[in-house]
């Protein structure tokens, strides 16, 4: 197959054209934007309508985006690695800078994890993560722990310790949340990227996994009600799992009216799941009233 391609494609390309797409092979989908951004050029929105009307393998999509065939653009990957890794991996980190600036960070996460660069990828996770979560793709997230997962890099990322803690703890890997949860951090007053402290993000992750009893998970839980920002996106789970806290001591009325709050504050936040958790919990609450209405 890859004899048929350079025998019936790359050998009609011009220099200019099979240089531009294979630097390009990067990344999935291109854009003149992003291309001009790859290759610190200024027409590549022209050479890719121009590819798209001449090469059936250069495929537009909508919104000045175009693919680039798979097989071929695999093709074109293998001949820029025999041009050198180290070219590929400055494409690539050009590549992640742009996704980056356009606040596409799941595309910035994936050039950065091709490119090698961890500090990247854990810097990028806890913005990715949770709309990631949120829309039921929870293999994606966990291929991202897989490569931060070392806890020198993570002690310097306390936002992707508490976020891989609780997407491992969510999809029902207790023994890489507990580790996680344990490791060192450098800086707990490092400011998270909804602007609270670092030790608000671990006392909810704490209390999500109840490692030391319900007590220290109600006191967590409201420490982190406490000390997260205004507007945070755990503002939600925080107060989600103090109501478990004091469901859990047999404090059912207390526990009710955190769940109220946590059901309000989900939807402002579009967190679907801590939504239905709290209202699953509010039903569960009633029937114990037997309050069916």
């Amino acid at each position: 197959m890859a004899d048929y391609l350079r025998l019936e494609l790359l050998e009609h390309l011009t220099a200019d054209e099979r240089d531009f797409l294979t630097s390009c092979s990067v990344v999935e989908l291109l854009s003149g934007p992003l291309c001009d951004r790859l290759l610190d050029g200024h027409d590549s929105a022209a050479k890719l309508q121009s590819l798209a009307d001449t090469y059936r393998f250069v495929a537009p999509l909508d919104d000045e985006w175009y693919r680039l065939h798979t097989i071929f653009r695999d093709l074109l990957r293998s001949d820029l690695e025999l041009l050198g890794s180290e070219r590929a991996r400055l494409l690539t980190s050009r590549a992640a800078d742009w996704f980056e600036e356009n606040g596409d960070y799941e595309a910035a996460i994936e050039c950065a994890i091709s490119a090698g660069d961890r500090e990247r990828v854990a810097s990028l996770v806890p913005r990715a993560a949770h709309p990631a979560y949120w829309s039921g793709r929870a293999a994606t997230i966990e291929r991202w722990l897989v490569a931060i997962d070392d806890p020198r890099l993570l002690s310097r990322h306390p936002a992707a310790v508490a976020m891989g803690t609780a997407m491992a703890a969510l999809a029902g890997r207790p023994e890489m949340a507990e580790r996680w949860s344990r490791l060192p951090i450098d800086d707990v007053d490092a400011v998270m990227p909804d602007g609270s402290p670092a030790r608000a993000w671990i006392a909810v992750i704490h209390a999500l996994l109840c490692l030391d009893g319900v007590e220290t998970m109600r006191k967590d839980a409201l420490s982190g009600v406490a000390l997260l920002a205004p507007g945070s996106r755990l503002g939600a789970s925080s107060r989600l799992f103090a109501a478990f806290a004091f469901w859990l001591s047999g404090e059912a009325d207390e526990a009710e009216a955190w769940l109220v709050e946590a059901l309000d504050i989900a939807a402002g936040l579009g967190a679907d799941v801590a939504a239905s958790l709290a209202a699953a919990a509010l039903a569960l609450l009633a029937l114990d009233r037997t309050d069916l209405r």
